[in-house]
């Protein structure tokens, strides 16, 4: 979802870490020295999006001679193929920042490449 109320609507992507951008950035602000306790102090961190990855491995061994064999392998890195985005703090442009309301919560990127198989032979003796 893109941004609301000035919040966030500087995203051409239209995804956005929250469904309603200015609730969040409204929630926040700068901390006052001398009245704040507990800035920095691991209290009102922001998470980020739950992410998991199957990466998988096949692998086929052929016996040629009793002391030469071949070994056939597939490595997949990320068999599903499916999109994750990052967390906007983890992108350049830190989209979390208090003094950039249209980029707020912004996503840009993924977390992972697309799928990839790398095929390999190894001969032993």
């Amino acid at each position: 979802m893109t941004g609301s109320n000035g919040i966030g609507t500087n995203n051409t992507e239209g995804i956005n870490l929250y469904a309603d951008p200015s609730a969040v950035f409204n929630s926040f602000r700068r901390c006052v020295l001398g009245l704040d306790t507990s800035c920095g102090g691991g209290v009102g961190n922001l998470r980020g999006l739950p992410r998991w990855n199957l990466d998988a491995t096949l692998a086929k061994d052929f016996k040629i001679t009793e002391r030469v064999g071949l070994q056939f392998t597939m490595q997949f890195t990320n068999v599903f193929n499916h999109f994750q985005p990052n967390d906007p703090r983890d992108n350049s442009a830190n989209n979390l920042r208090l003094n950039q309301p249209t980029n707020f919560g912004k996503i840009t990127n993924a977390v992972y490449d697309p799928r990839q198989v790398e095929w390999g032979m190894r001969v032993h003796f």
